[in-house]
């Protein structure tokens, strides 16, 4: 039997697949700062933040099934 990965909980570090659509997001880390559900909202971290990241901080939501807890 396969074992499921951890779930995404708050004050988690989780790393955003590589495969995710947004490439701005994919591979990036990031807190967990609140869960829904299956819905997660992480706030990005990291020096290489784009300008709009740094200037409207706002976190950005993803299905749990898109992180990998680290």
């Amino acid at each position: 039997m396969e074992e499921r990965p951890p779930k995404p909980r708050v004050g988690n570090l989780v790393k955003i697949s590589e495969d995710y659509p947004n490439t701005q997001a994919a591979g990036r880390i990031g807190l967990v700062i609140k869960t829904m559900g299956i819905e997660v909202v992480v706030e990005p971290i990291g020096p290489d933040l784009s300008a709009s990241q740094f200037q409207h901080g706002k976190p950005w939501w993803f299905k749990r099934t898109d992180l990998e807890v680290l």
